[in-house]
């Protein structure tokens, strides 16, 4: 059989050709299409000889790999986008081509070839897609790991700065607490100061009567009714420091762990007494004390809440006043009432009362942090603290604690 077959042959190829589903030409041993297929029909601008430009050896072209693929008589496949112009360029497609050569015998003689037409527009169009969705999500990725080493570098920052905060508020509350205990330490001056002048004085009264029982002649009986009345009055100024050191001792408990189920009402008994010198003579203390089982808390954080409220019911009477001690239980939970017959307070401030560095009070007088510190020993405790005012009639502050088990105290 020749290398150029006959019309007929083409012809059987030909109709071989028209059903298949993509576009294919029939091409001669020189590479010129013979027939094409009803779907290569259908697209004119789809030819092996179709836009063939000039062009030199670094310039490819669909017909170049045709050529290639007849001399070298293998099969050959190849994607080939839609010429310029047209279109299937316009509409951005892209084919997969292949060639398949004919030959015949043992010398493989080249008859011609069929080339076929896949539109391949929608995979490449999908297979772009997902590299191009694949490259948004590795950016993505890396500037979510970025976004995360910031988060983790501002979480170290952010560290750092609650770890100073908490610093300084642990320094507010020591400040606070100092000028407490300066204003409770003025008071128990005072307190001391009367017994142990009573006792200075009479340990002067003692050492003269003694010298007096050595002088010859002395009348003993006197001398001995003086050192006597020395004695007595020297034993009950003792008695009355003693009992303040230890009413101080119980106010602070500071022999003691910090949580602690206690009596409320010695706290409160302990403070008033402290407290003396500020109330005596102007301010009546009256304790209305109710039936309050013990409660779970550090004793030292609550007198200083008793302290505080006290001098602020004090220092809120001008003149003569009184202040009103309750106790009682609500539910789970142990109450202590302090109101006052001061001043009150304006509706205006009543609603910043606890805010820290907020006060009423003059210049010198007030820090502004003891009642924000005394809300915050009531959360510490899992209770509340609210107060109520009637300008010109007096306040009240209510102090709310979880009796003895109720609540685990939370730690400082």
């Amino acid at each position: 059989m020749s290398g150029t077959p006959d019309a007929a042959w083409i012809d059987r190829l030909g109709e071989a050709l028209e059903d298949y589903p993509d576009p294919a030409h029939l091409l001669d041993a020189g590479g010129r299409v013979r027939r094409a297929n009803g779907a290569a029909r259908a697209i004119s601008t789809l030819s092996p000889e179709a836009h063939v430009s000039e062009h030199g050896e670094a310039v490819r072209c669909c017909a170049c790999d045709v050529r290639e693929a007849l001399a070298a008589g293998a099969w050959r496949r190849w994607h080939w986008a839609a010429p310029q112009g047209t279109r299937d360029a316009a509409a951005g497609r892209y084919y997969e081509v292949a060639v398949w050569p004919l030959v015949q015998g043992v010398e493989r003689a080249l008859l011609g070839a069929v080339v076929a037409w896949h539109d391949v527009t929608l995979p490449l169009r999908l297979e772009h897609h997902l590299f191009s969705e694949a490259e948004a999500l590795e950016n993505t990725v890396a500037e979510r790991a970025e976004e995360a080493h910031r988060l983790e570098l501002r979480l170290e920052a952010l560290g750092r700065d609650l770890v100073a905060l908490r610093e300084s508020q642990a320094d507010i509350l020591r400040q606070d607490r100092l000028l407490t205990l300066g204003q409770l330490a003025s008071s128990l001056a005072h307190e001391i100061h009367t017994p142990l002048g009573a006792i200075l004085a009479n340990a002067d009264l003692t050492r003269r009567a003694v010298a007096r029982l050595r002088e010859p002649g002395a009348d003993r009986g006197r001398a001995l009714e003086a050192l006597d009345r020395a004695c007595a009055v020297m034993n009950d100024g003792g008695q009355r420091i003693e009992r303040l050191v230890r009413t101080l001792r119980n106010f602070a408990r500071l022999d003691e762990s910090p949580v602690q189920t206690v009596d409320l009402h010695d706290g409160l008994d302990a403070t008033i007494e402290l407290l003396g010198h500020q109330l005596r003579d102007r301010i009546a203390v009256v304790r209305d004390y109710g039936d309050l089982p013990l409660v779970a808390c550090r004793p030292d954080a609550v007198n200083q809440v008793f302290l505080n409220l006290l001098i602020n019911a004090a220092q809120a009477i001008e003149g003569h006043g009184t202040i009103t001690v309750r106790t009682r239980v609500d539910g789970d939970y142990g109450v202590v009432e302090i109101e006052d017959t001061g001043t009150g307070i304006a509706p205006d401030n009543l609603a910043r009362l606890f805010e820290a560095g907020f006060t009423t009070k003059p210049r010198g007088l007030g820090t502004g942090l003891g009642l924000a510190i005394c809300r915050r020993i009531a959360d510490d405790h899992g209770g509340t603290m609210d107060a109520d005012s009637t300008l010109g009639h007096g306040s009240r502050f209510r102090l709310r604690l979880p009796l003895a088990g109720a609540q685990e105290v939370r730690s400082r």
